[in-house]
C-alpha cells in the first residue's frame, strides 16, 4: 500500500486514514482550478504526472456520480501528484464551505520579475 497525504498535510499511513483521504475524489472543477493556479495546460499536467493528456481531458469534462475503480485510481494518483509534488492543497465541498484550491507554499518567482 502506498502512502498518501491527509488534507491537513500530515503523512497518513493507516488503512482507515488512507481510505478517509480517498473518499474525497477530485472533481473536474478542482482539477481545472489546480491547473490554472499552477499555470499548467493539460499537456503540462500530463507530462508532470505521467497521466495522458487525453485522460486528463476526459476527466475534466466528466463529472459522473459513480466512478469505477480504474478512474478512482487515476484520480487518486493525480491528487497525490498535485498535493505532494506540486504543493496544491484541496478543500472539498462540505455543508460549511464550497470546494477550493490553494498552494501550500508560495510559487517561486522568476528571476526576471
Amino acid at each position: 500500500m502506498g502512502l498518501s497525504r491527509h488534507p491537513k498535510s500530515r503523512l497518513v499511513t493507516s488503512p482507515k486514514e488512507v481510505s478517509d483521504v480517498q473518499e474525497h475524489l477530485l472533481t473536474p472543477t478542482l482539477i481545472r482550478a489546480a491547473r490554472a493556479l499552477l499555470g499548467f495546460d493539460q499537456a503540462a499536467l500530463a507530462e508532470s504526472s505521467g497521466i495522458s493528456r487525453k485522460t486528463i481531458s476526459l476527466i475534466e469534462v466528466d463529472n459522473q456520480e459513480k466512478v469505477d475503480a480504474r478512474r478512482k485510481e487515476v484520480l487518486n494518483r493525480l491528487r497525490r501528484h498535485l498535493e505532494q509534488d506540486l504543493g496544491v492543497q484541496f478543500t472539498f465541498a462540505s455543508d460549511k464551505s464550497g470546494e477550493g484550491v490553494k498552494l501550500k507554499r508560495p510559487q517561486k518567482k522568476s528571476p526576471d520579475k
